[in-house]
């Protein structure tokens, strides 16, 4: 998504759990994924018959129109806290969404997707940044395959002068995403999810899903599941689209999903039990 993004649900707390199975909840997060795969050729192709910023608006109106329609009762019990946290996270979706739809001007539908997926590995180093709470070494290693993921999917050899507008415009789109996603953790418990999702512009169904599926499933499965997105959007790009990457890029392109996942992981170090007294 961005081109139907993730993240504005609020991340289960739930405990992991270590089946490889998954259940209707996962299942759904996975069709989800599916579909934001296809919006990224999608938003694509509509670029030629809009401009970038009039179809955000659009985009964001209608999703706002349908979910007021549908829950005029839940308004009515609307805080302050609830419209303060929904227009601080609605600014950075409309940041991520306007700034990626700019940039797919400019790069393939699959190069996008797999740029913004970097605001999985960003969120640990911004927490520490902005919420002081220092990431893992996991954190660290998957925050440094996911820069050199990004640094080979740019395809350095095709680019005289580096990285180009579209590139970094998709760069800055992920960063608005990694702060959204910390808003919704900051004020997470704090508010009716429905209420905040109203006045945050998602885009209904899929954020009525998402919000339902991780209050039963953990953070780190969810996101697990998200990783999922650039690929199918690469999958969808070459299918339909025909685009094509260099050996190099898609390898830079599996470097920043294992990113994504590794990310995710914690390990857990055993300690050997004290000798026992002579």
């Amino acid at each position: 998504m961005l081109s139907g993004l993730r993240p504005t649900a609020i991340m289960s707390q739930s405990a992991p759990t270590s089946s490889l199975a998954l259940n209707r909840y996962e299942i759904a997060l996975v069709i989800i994924t599916v579909f934001w795969g296809a919006t990224f050729l999608i938003v694509q192709k509509a670029l030629v018959h809009s401009d970038p910023f009039v179809f955000v608006g659009m985009r964001f109106g209608c999703a706002a129109l349908a979910m007021m329609l549908c829950s005029l009762r839940i308004l009515r019990g609307l805080t302050s806290l609830e419209v303060r946290a929904g227009m601080l996270i609605g600014l950075c979706i409309f940041l991520g969404y306007s700034l990626q739809t700019v940039g797919l001007q400019t790069i393939a539908s699959s190069k996008s997707a797999f740029i913004t997926a970097l605001y999985v590995p960003l969120v640990p180093l911004m927490q520490w940044l902005f919420l002081k709470r220092p990431p893992t070494l996991m954190n660290w290693i998957g925050a440094t395959m996911a820069f050199i993921g990004l640094v080979l999917l740019a395809d350095p050899q095709s680019m005289e002068g580096g990285a180009g507008t579209g590139e970094w415009l998709t760069v800055f789109s992920a960063i608005a995403i990694a702060v959204e996603v910390i808003l919704i953790s900051r004020f997470a418990g704090q508010v009716d999810l429905r209420r905040v999702t109203i006045v945050q512009l998602a885009t209904a169904v899929i954020q009525i899903t998402m919000n339902w599926a991780q209050n039963h499933i953990s953070a780190t499965r969810a996101t697990v599941i998200y990783a999922g997105e650039p690929v199918w959007a690469g999958i969808i790009g070459r299918v339909f689209a025909d685009e094509r990457h260099s050996a190099l890029a898609l390898f830079g392109a599996v470097l920043i999903i294992v990113s994504v996942v590794v990310s995710e992981f914690k390990l857990r170090v055993r300690r050997r039990p004290p000798a026992a007294l002579p």
